[in-house]
C-alpha cells in the first residue's frame, strides 16, 4: 500500500506526457516486480494502437526487434483493446489469442494487462509480462496494477490539460507580437 501511494504520489508530480506514460509503466513494473512492461496509446477510433512504449528490454533485446513494427493491437493486445477487463495470462504460449510475436522478440511467459481510462474513454492499456520471482500475476497484482491505472488516468489528463494550457498560452503571446511589413520588393538586412 505505501508503494502504491509512493506511485500515486510520483505520477502526479510529472506534467510532461511522454514523461507520465513512461512513468507508469516503469511504476507499474516496480510495483509488481515485472520483467517487462508497455503501455499501448488507443488510435482515436480505439480500434488499434498508436503508440506503443515498451519497457524493460535489454540492449540487445532492441537491437533484435529492429526493424520490426511497434504492435498494431492484435492478438492478446487487441484482445485487452476489444475488452478492457483486467487479464491475467499464466502463459502466453498456450493463449488462443497470442499470435502476432515478430522474430527477435524475447521469450515472454505471463501477462497482465489492465485498461487505463481517462474521462471514461479507454485511453489505452497498461501490460505487464514476467514476475522477476518467476510466480504468475496474481489477484494483489492486479488490484495495485488496476489502482495505479485510475491514478494514472488522472495524470495523463492533468498532463494533457497542461499541453493545451501550455499551447494556448503561447499562441495567445504570438497575437501580441507585432506584425513585420511586408518590405518587398526590397530585402532587409
Amino acid at each position: 500500500m505505501s508503494g502504491l501511494l509512493s506511485a500515486v504520489l510520483s505520477l502526479s508530480r510529472e506534467l510532461e506526457l511522454p514523461v507520465v506514460l513512461r512513468r507508469i509503466v516503469t511504476t507499474a513494473m516496480d510495483l509488481v516486480g515485472a520483467r517487462y512492461g508497455a503501455l499501448g496509446v488507443l488510435d482515436d477510433e480505439a480500434s488499434g494502437l498508436e503508440e506503443f512504449i515498451p519497457l524493460g528490454l535489454s540492449d540487445q533485446e532492441y537491437r533484435d526487434l529492429a526493424g520490426s513494427e511497434f504492435p498494431h493491437g492484435r492478438g492478446l493486445l487487441g484482445h485487452l483493446i476489444h475488452h478492457p477487463e483486467p487479464l491475467r495470462v499464466r502463459d502466453l504460449t498456450r493463449h488462443p489469442d497470442s499470435i502476432g510475436f515478430p522474430d527477435g522478440h524475447p521469450p515472454m511467459r505471463a501477462l497482465l494487462g489492465v485498461a487505463i481510462s481517462v474521462r471514461g474513454r479507454i485511453y489505452g492499456n497498461l501490460y505487464l509480462c514476467d514476475r522477476r520471482d518467476g510466480e504468475p500475476f496474481d489477484e494483489e497484482d492486479e488490484a495495485v496494477v488496476t489502482a495505479l491505472a485510475g491514478a494514472a488516468g488522472i495524470a495523463i489528463e492533468n498532463a494533457r490539460l497542461f499541453e493545451q494550457t501550455r499551447a494556448s498560452a503561447e499562441q495567445f503571446q504570438r497575437l501580441l507580437l507585432p506584425r513585420l511589413p511586408d518590405l518587398a520588393p526590397f530585402e532587409a538586412a
